[in-house]
């Protein structure tokens, strides 16, 4: 369709295997009477031009005139030109051929101190707040939970959950001594005891209820197990109190919280302890499905709700915040399979550094709290950061630290560098409130100032005192739009405005410089960046991999937009594939305007994998995508893509694609995805004389083992709107006689 535009620092033109970029710095020295059109890009017949149109309007240019080697822009009133410059450059895409990608590196963002030791009583809990989410005097809390813990061990020991007001009063919910109990704490003295010996097992879900008003009563699987005389539940006013869920030690799944201000009868208890799922309605203060699939501990979780960088919850019904998982010092919690969907597990049996080593996980980012002022390069937990990277090394994770493109007004150098190194002196930051670091405000840095060498020799030093085997980048990588003449960004325009310039060679030079501290010291070490947006080639050719798709949440699929609408398959295979870049590619879901799952129906189609950021069922997914990788054989395949198999596969409806690995050995990997907007019956046919399969073939689901019928070279799957599927065909295995 082409393009026309005003002047745009980056330009690449391609397809899915090769391209040519075109960047300059700024329009400096363009005179054009429309701004707005000065960069063309037309199709004609079979061919792409691209055309900048640098001088459309009428200069007086003179030997001897005006030189333009200064910071000033020409005007009439100034006299004739006798010269003009401009500076642009060419780059040919790939840049270097790609050795290793996401399927090698299988990256995740869990990064924090203490994440190699035992979470023997770690701090795990879930908590609301009390005011507008529970009536004191009157109601009923229910919630399905799932000992993880045996229930019948005399240690055993649980915190359920605790409401506390502010005035001290509380009650706690626990398991001991092969009970459950129900404390009631007026003053630091306990008044009223109550205890049950319900029949509780571990690894199966249990419905628990709690009712108040005239009396206590409580309720497991549907049964009274215990009751006392007692009215209302506290004594005061919930405003400061809470409601939380875990404690120390925690260990179980939780799922479906509801609170009421009624007391629920004895039918509507029995009815949900049947299966089913608490219904949102008049009577219902707190509803929390608990159905979230982001990782507690992640900071990098996008999610407007989160109150001073803790992850909340998204209830159908709360007051104030979602639930929030407190996750410094990290705690444990998970979300994981619940009753109904997903549930959230507080407490883990084993470090979260073998949880994830486990799993498959061979890099670690550690993202802006591994130092207090926002993307530092020093931090006061040398010792923590020292025993976190032997811990990683010993399990053969290589470990990454986070870099922006910031300065924090905390940090000593602010004071005296600040009006040389932002990228704008009016520039009023913004505010960051992320536990554990402390309360600051950030700025946009531009690399063309003292701030590169400073970056530079920061991760030097830290990687040659800790041992850090690279480095994740936040936009560092990202030419930053600049305006500040100090250390020689900008222009001058005839009105005495000043007019940008784009730092491209200058983040370049960094990149470049970062580059060579990382595989100076460590060979296989990698330079990860974060550039949602920001594919600029001569910038991202020094990074080991890229990270793109922060840009998305913003869209709403239930506002009549869908997946494909949104993120169309050609704009996907030019900005996020990675082919043709020569960088290696990893796509950035934060489960809106799609879930990680839905995501992957269009990833996978494309090579690419969406990045699991932490413990939880995303980054459990992609552990069974890697498995799949190694025991298939894909880096030994042949890839097959969708847009280029024609000749391999048919495949219907119009909405359905396909993308092939074809192995030597071991058969036919398919990625069969739905992107239509209904669920449908997608029907696929081989030519196995082309991909060279014999007719005696069998298929099975890769992601379950499952079979999957395959017959006269067809295969057919009910796939919901955005699901897909991996199905291995391969020769049927001949039993050998004895």
């Amino acid at each position: 369709e082409g393009l026309i535009s005003g002047f745009l620092p980056f330009i690449w033109l391609g397809d899915e295997d090769l391209g040519l970029s075109w960047f300059s710095e700024s329009d400096k020295n363009w005179f054009n009477a429309q701004t707005d059109r000065v960069t063309e890009i037309a199709r004609e017949g079979g061919k792409v031009a691209l055309r900048l149109h640098l001088v459309s309007s009428p200069i007086e240019m003179a030997p001897g005139g005006k030189k333009t080697d200064g910071i000033q822009m020409f005007s009439p009133e100034r006299g004739p030109l006798g010269d003009l410059s401009y500076a642009f450059g060419l780059q040919a895409t790939p840049v270097k051929p790609v050795v290793k990608d996401a399927w090698d590196y299988r990256i995740c963002h869990a990064g924090n101190y203490g994440i190699e030791a035992s979470p023997a009583g770690a701090l795990s809990t879930l908590i609301y707040q009390a005011e507008g989410n529970i009536d004191i005097d009157r109601g009923t809390l229910e919630f399905w939970i799932k000992p993880l813990f045996d229930p019948l061990q005399a240690k055993a020991d649980q915190t359920l959950f605790v409401i506390q007001l502010s005035n001290g009063n509380q009650v706690r919910c626990c398991w001991q001594d092969r009970k459950l109990w129900l404390l009631m704490r007026r003053k630091s003295k306990t008044f009223l005891k109550l205890s049950a010996q319900p029949i509780w097992r571990r690894d199966e879900f249990h419905h628990f209820v709690l009712t108040w008003g005239e009396r206590i009563r409580i309720y497991s699987d549907g049964k009274l197990i215990a009751k006392k005389t007692h009215h209302g539940l506290l004594h005061g006013d919930p405003t400061g109190g809470s409601i939380a869920f875990g404690g120390p030690g925690s260990y179980f799944i939780i799922d479906e919280i509801r609170i009421s201000d009624v007391v629920r009868t004895d039918e509507e208890i029995s009815f949900a302890a049947a299966g089913n799922a608490p219904a949102l309605d008049e009577h219902t203060l707190l509803l929390d499905h608990l159905d979230e699939s982001f990782e507690p501990g992640v900071i990098q979780h996008l999610d407007g709700s989160i109150p001073k960088g803790m992850p909340a919850t998204r209830p159908a019904k709360v007051a104030g915040a979602g639930g929030i998982i407190p996750t410094h010092p990290p705690g444990v919690a998970m979300f994981t399979a619940g009753k109904f969907s997903n549930g959230l597990q507080l407490g883990l049996d084993r470090p979260v550094l073998d949880y994830l080593a486990g799993l498959g996980v061979r890099t670690i980012c550690f993202h802006e709290h591994w130092t207090e002022i926002e993307g530092y390069t020093s931090t006061t937990r040398s010792a923590e950061l020292r025993n976190l990277v032997k811990a990683c090394h010993e399990r053969g994770i290589q470990l990454l630290l986070y870099f922006g493109f910031m300065i924090s007004d905390i940090a000593p150098e602010w004071p005296r560098y600040r009006d040389e190194v932002l990228t704008s002196k009016d520039d009023a930051g913004s505010d960051l409130e992320i536990a554990p670091q402390p309360r600051q405000k950030y700025y946009s840095v531009c690399y063309r100032s003292v701030w590169q060498d400073f970056l530079a020799h920061g991760i030097a030093r830290l990687m040659d005192e800790f041992g850090v085997d690279g480095v994740y980048l936040d936009g560092t990588g990202n030419p930053q739009r600049c305006v500040n003449i100090q250390h020689g960004c900008g222009y001058v325009r005839p009105d005495g405005s000043v007019a940008p310039s784009y730092s491209i060679w200058a983040t370049r030079e960094m990149m470049r410089r970062i580059y060579t501290i990382v595989k100076s010291r460590k060979p296989d070490g990698q330079v990860n960046v974060h550039n949602s947006t920001c594919m600029t080639v001569p910038t991202l050719a020094w990074a080991t991999g890229t990270w793109d798709g922060e840009q998305f949440p913003g869209y709403g699929l239930g506002d009549g937009m869908f997946a494909t609408e949104v993120l169309p398959l050609d704009v996907f295979r030019t900005e996020f594939m990675g082919h043709q870049w020569g960088v290696p590619a990893e796509f950035l879901c934060y489960e809106r305007p799609f879930t990680y799952n839905e995501a992957c129906a269009i990833t996978l189609l494309h090579n690419v994998l969406v990045r699991g950021n932490g413990p939880g069922p995303n980054l459990e997914l992609e552990s069974k995508l890697w498995r799949i990788c190694d025991e298939f054989g894909m880096k030994e395949a042949d890839w097959l893509p969708y847009w280029r198999n024609s000749e391999y596969v048919n495949i219907s409806p119009k909405d359905a694609f396909a993308s092939l690995y074809r192995h030597p050995k071991n058969g036919v990997l398919a990625i069969i995805s739905n992107l239509g907007q209904n669920a449908t019956t997608v029907r696929m046919r081989l030519n196995l004389d082309g991909l060279t399969l014999p007719s005696d073939l069998v298929s099975r689901d890769a992601l379950t083992g499952g079979a999957v019928p395959f017959e006269n070279s067809k295969i057919d799957l009910d796939l919901s709107p955005l699901g897909y599927k991996i199905i291995w065909i391969q020769p049927r295995m001949k039993r050998i006689p004895p």
